[in-house]
Order: structure tokens, then sequence, then C-alpha cells
């Protein structure tokens, strides 16, 4: 049986470097989406943000 681990961290990234992380984060939310707008099951509709 495989053993999954979860670690929980808070960062303090610096300003620069939060803000290169909000857009690493919106360029994943973006990539989701164009996926999801390419699946044909109109019940598999969901959107994603970056922003929690």
């Amino acid at each position: 049986m495989e053993q999954v681990l979860t670690l929980v961290c808070k960062l303090n990234p610096s300003q620069r470097q939060a803000e290169e992380i909000e857009l690493v984060l919106k360029a994943f939310a973006d990539a989701c989406n164009y996926a999801n707008e390419k699946v044909t099951a109109p019940t598999a509709v969901m959107r994603y943000s970056s922003s929690n």
C-alpha cells in the first residue's frame, strides 16, 4: 500500500517573490480553465481561480 505524507508550512516570501508566485498561480488557473473548455461533457464544467 502506498503511503501519502503531507507537509504543511507557511511561506514568507518577499514582495517580489509574492508577485511572481501570483503570476504562476494565475498561469496555472488559466491553463486549468483552458483545459476545462476543451472537455466535451457539459457536466464537467468548473472554473479555477488563483485567489482564495
